[in-house]
C-alpha cells in the first residue's frame, strides 16, 4: 500500500516545466487510442509554441488525466470480468466420530461460466463496451481541453491587449494632466473643470486596475486548463498579437466524408458508445434470466468408496429481472434520445458561432474600424488643440470621455472573432483541423 506524500506530490507539479516531465506525460496520455491530434514533437519544446499549450492540455489537464485513470482502471477491471462461478465443495459426515460413519463429499462447477454462455458472457460483454465508453470520454475530455486553453490564451491575449491601450491613453492623458495642473495653479482653469479632468484620469486608472484583475483571472484559467503551475514562464510568452491571428483565418471546414460528425467529432462519439453501454447493459440484465448449472463428482466415504457425479439447477424468478430489464430498455432509449440531442445540439452551437463569427468580422471591419479612427483622430486634434488654447478644457474632457468608450472596442471585436473561430472548431471536430489548419502556421487549437 503506497500512502500519499505531499512533499511527492509537490515535486511532480513543479516537475510540470520540464520537457521531460511533459514528454513522460503524453508518453502515457492514450493519444494513439483516440482521434486527437498529437501535437509536432519539436515544436511542442518550446514554451512560446502553440504546440506546447496544446501538448500541456492533452498531458496535464486535470479532467483529462482523471478520464486516463479511469480508462487504466477498467482496463484492469476487464481481466477479472466474466469468470465462471467459484467452484463449490460440500462436505458431509454423516456419523461424526463413528466407526461405521459415512463421509460424502460433493464439487461442482459453473458449467455455464465455464463454456463462457449466459452471464458470463454478458459481464465480459459488458466491461468491454464500458472501457471503449472511457475511452470516448478520455477523447471527449483531451478535445475538450485543447479548445480551453486556445480559449484561455485567446482570452489572456485580449486582456494584454486591452491594458496596452488602456496605459497608451493613460500616458497621454498625465501627460496633459501637468498641463492642467499648471494652468490651474494661474487661476487659467475653473476648479470645476479641473475636478471633472482628474476625474476622468482617475476613471482611465480603475479602468485598468479592473482589466488587470481580468487579465489575472484569464491567467489562472489558462494554468487549469493546462495544468501547469503559476510560475510557469510560458504564461508570459501569451502577447497581445495571438487574439488578432484569428481575424482573417478561413473558418474551420468539415470534410465531405463526414458532413454529420457522427464519426468523428468525440461528442457523439461517446454518445454512441454511450448508447452501446446500454444495450450491453440490457443484455447483462436478459443473461439473468438463464439458469444456473453446476455440474462435478460426488464421492462417498464408508464401508464402501461409491464415485457418482451431480447436477444442480437454479431457476430464478422472473420477478427478480423482468423490472430491472425494462428499465435499463428506458435507459436504452434514453440513451438514443441523447445521442439525437447531443447531434442537434452541434449542428445548433455551429451555426451559432458560424452567424458570430461573420457579424464579429463585419463589426470589426467596418463600424468598429470606423469609429476607433475617428475617436483616435478627434483625440489626437483635442490634444494638440488644447495645448495651443484652441478648445476649452471642457471639450479635452468630452474627447477623452468619448475616446475612452471606443478605445476597447477593436479589441472588443478581435477577441468575439477569435472566441467565435474556436467555436466553429469545436462544434465540428477533429476532422476540421486539417482542413483549415494544413498550411496555417502557429495556429492549431
Amino acid at each position: 500500500m503506497r500512502p500519499l506524500d505531499p512533499a511527492e506530490s509537490e515535486i511532480a507539479w513543479v516537475q510540470r516545466g520540464d520537457v521531460g516531465a511533459l514528454e513522460a506525460a503524453l508518453a502515457s496520455a492514450e493519444l494513439a487510442a483516440v482521434a486527437i491530434f498529437d501535437p509536432d514533437p519539436e515544436a511542442r519544446r518550446d514554451p512560446a509554441s502553440d504546440a506546447f499549450w496544446q501538448a500541456s492540455a492533452l498531458a496535464w489537464n486535470p479532467r483529462v488525466r482523471a478520464t486516463r485513470n479511469e480508462v487504466l482502471a477498467l482496463r484492469q477491471d476487464l481481466r477479472s470480468t466474466g469468470a465462471p462461478g467459484p467452484v463449490r465443495v460440500n462436505a458431509v459426515d454423516h456419523a461424526f466420530g463413528g466407526d461405521d460413519s459415512l463421509f460424502e463429499t460433493v464439487v461442482t462447477f459453473d458449467l455455464i461460466g465455464l463454456l463462457g454462455l449466459g452471464p458470463a458472457e454478458a459481464a465480459r460483454a459488458l466491461a468491454d463496451a464500458r472501457v471503449v465508453q472511457s475511452l470516448s470520454i478520455h477523447e471527449e475530455a483531451l478535445w475538450s481541453a485543447r479548445m480551453d486553453v486556445e480559449r484561455a490564451r485567446v482570452l489572456l491575449s485580449a486582456g494584454r491587449a486591452r491594458l496596452e491601450r488602456i496605459d497608451a491613453l493613460l500616458d497621454e492623458t498625465l501627460q496633459d494632466d501637468i498641463r492642467i495642473a499648471i494652468l490651474a495653479r494661474n487661476g487659467r482653469e475653473a476648479p470645476s473643470d479641473v475636478d471633472a479632468a482628474r476625474a476622468r484620469v482617475e476613471n482611465l486608472k480603475r479602468l485598468r486596475s479592473v482589466q488587470g484583475d481580468v487579465v489575472a483571472a484569464a491567467s489562472r484559467r489558462l494554468q487549469a486548463a493546462a495544468g501547469l503551475p503559476a510560475s510557469h514562464p510560458a504564461i508570459e510568452y501569451v502577447g497581445t498579437n495571438h487574439v488578432a491571428r484569428f481575424g482573417t483565418l478561413a473558418a474551420p471546414v468539415l470534410p465531405y466524408e463526414d458532413p454529420f460528425r457522427a464519426v468523428t467529432h468525440p461528442t457523439l462519439r461517446r454518445a454512441r458508445l454511450d448508447f452501446a453501454l446500454a444495450e450491453a447493459n440490457v443484455r447483462q440484465i436478459a443473461a439473468e434470466a438463464w439458469p444456473g448449472i453446476r455440474l462435478g463428482p460426488h464421492l462417498a466415504f464408508g464401508p464402501g468408496t461409491n464415485v457418482g457425479g451431480v447436477l444442480r439447477l437454479s431457476l430464478p424468478w422472473p420477478s427478480a429481472w423482468k423490472g430491472r430489464l425494462a428499465g435499463a430498455e428506458a435507459r436504452r432509449e434514453g440513451a438514443r434520445m441523447a445521442f439525437e440531442d447531443a447531434w442537434i445540439d452541434l449542428h445548433q452551437r455551429d451555426a451559432a458561432a458560424e452567424r458570430r463569427l461573420e457579424l464579429a468580422r463585419d463589426r470589426a471591419g467596418n463600424a468598429t474600424r470606423d469609429i476607433d479612427t475617428a475617436m483616435e483622430s478627434a483625440w489626437r486634434a483635442a490634444r494638440a488643440r488644447y495645448r495651443n488654447g484652441a478648445i476649452p478644457l471642457v471639450r479635452w474632457i468630452d474627447v477623452l470621455e468619448m475616446r475612452t468608450d471606443s478605445l476597447l472596442l477593436p479589441i472588443d471585436d478581435a477577441e468575439a472573432i477569435a472566441l467565435a473561430w474556436i467555436d466553429v472548431l469545436d462544434a465540428r471536430g477533429p476532422a476540421a483541423v486539417g482542413a483549415s489548419f494544413g498550411s496555417t502556421e502557429g495556429i492549431q487549437p
